[in-house]
């Protein structure tokens, strides 16, 4: 496979899924939290995710807090049997309005009173790391998955060029 054979078959998994396992990395010892949540997806090449939390509870102290998180996509396509997506990185809190108004999914406001311009917080998540399985698309058939590592390009934050480890 190659580094774009790979990320399509991310992607495409990703889209398989619909939701995601979010995985918090506390510094320490502690051991992670992971929670199933409604997450909405950039659309670009580089896999950035945005997700929304209340202020006051553990999940955005958690999201504060964390080292590093990953983000798994089970892909429920042929009984389960055809792959998934880790992704690993790290959240950044978006804080000014236009920011948050760009990447806020509509139905987060059933939950979060204000949409964008409320209390809620948002957060980007920006992955270096992706690993994916996708038998339909051939990456990994062997069950040994295929790994991509983003390379940061300089052209700011969130950019890179993403690269098939061997």
């Amino acid at each position: 496979s190659t580094a774009a054979q790979a990320l399509e078959a991310a992607q495409d998994v990703i889209r398989a899924s619909k939701l995601g396992m979010v995985c918090c990395c506390p510094k320490g010892d502690a051991a992670p939290t992971c929670r199933l949540m409604d997450l909405h997806a950039s659309g670009d090449e580089r896999l950035r995710f945005h997700l929304v939390t209340r202020p006051w509870t553990r999940k955005a102290a958690q999201f504060r807090d964390a080292e590093g998180v990953t983000l798994t996509f089970h892909d429920p396509r042929d009984g389960g049997e055809n792959g998934y997506t880790a992704l690993s990185g790290r959240l950044r809190e978006l804080t000014r309005a236009e920011e948050r108004r760009a990447c806020w999914k509509s139905t987060w406001s059933y939950f979060h009173p204000g949409g964008a311009d409320g209390t809620s917080r948002v957060w980007e998540f920006a992955p270096d790391r992706c690993e994916v399985i996708n038998h339909r698309q051939r990456v990994a058939p062997s069950w040994r998955a295929a790994t991509l590592l983003r390379r940061p390009t300089g052209s700011g934050e969130g950019g890179g060029v993403w690269q098939l480890q061997q």
